[in-house]
């Protein structure tokens, strides 16, 4: 038994390990947000206690002699595990929403992402390229690009997106800039101005990220439009933890202070 809770304390260990060094990964490219921070920190814990047990067992039998203690730390047990229990449910609401499929006479929305001067970012341009698949099988639909201009970048996120497009054959009559938002909010409640404009359907397909299709169609019904499925990009797999971790804070965020 003792050699079987070794093993188990092994694997756990190593998971932990890895998963703390997936987190940390990105924050070598300058990327550091709420998700990598928070998921370093608790796999890194995760991993002190599993590789270290007999040392941590000790400390808590010491420390839960106390009767206050010791109903603090049920307490923490209880909030770890429904902390864990609320992101494996909203793992399962993300991966569902990444992969529906839209409607066939759906607008086009495409969610901007960083510029790096007048080009995509590798994130922006998996979304790009989401996109250019979608509008070549679908040659009927209307595009809108979504994403103001940033501090450091020369062109907006709308026009680099733009020029992508149109120089990979899609025609730019197809296409409609929107080039004031800085959120998801803004690129939804404005895009949903230039549908009404033009007189398109409001019944809408989301080009973005597989982690944000579910936050962004929470967003799109608040804004009055029906998202009617997803064009999913393929987020690089470096930073897939983070972005994926970030994205289960920020939905708590969205159905807690909408």
């Amino acid at each position: 038994m003792k050699k079987l809770f070794l093993i188990i304390r092994i694997i756990l260990s190593l998971v932990f390990l890895g998963m703390a060094i997936w987190f940390v990964i990105p924050m070598m490219s300058y990327i550091i947000n709420i998700g990598n921070i928070f998921g370093s920190l608790i796999c890194l814990a995760g991993f002190f206690v599993t590789a270290f047990w007999n040392n941590f067992k000790d400390i808590f039998k010491r420390i839960c002699r106390n009767n206050f203690v010791k109903w603090a730390m049920r307490i923490v047990y209880v909030i770890i595990i429904l902390v864990f229990a609320y992101i494996a449910i909203i793992s399962g609401f993300i991966i569902t929403a990444a992969n529906k499929s839209p409607d066939a006479d759906s607008t086009v929305i495409v969610l901007g992402c960083q510029v790096r001067g007048t080009d995509p970012s590798l994130m922006l341009l998996k979304r790009l390229e989401a996109a250019l698949d979608y509008l070549n099988s679908n040659r009927s639909a209307i595009c809108i690009v979504s994403g103001g201009k940033g501090d450091n970048e020369y062109i907006s996120e709308a026009q680099c997106m733009f020029n992508y497009l149109t120089e990979h054959g899609i025609a730019d009559e197809r296409i409609i800039c929107e080039d004031k938002s800085s959120t998801t909010s803004e690129n939804l409640e404005f895009s949903k101005k230039i549908i009404e404009e033009h007189n398109l359907s409001k019944n809408i397909a989301i080009v973005t990220d597989g982690f944000h299709e579910f936050r962004a169609g929470i967003i799109a019904k608040k804004a009055g439009l029906t998202p009617t499925g997803a064009v999913s990009a393929d987020t690089p797999l470096y930073l897939l933890a983070t972005y994926h971790l970030r994205e289960t804070i920020a939905i708590a965020n969205e159905l807690v202070f909408g």
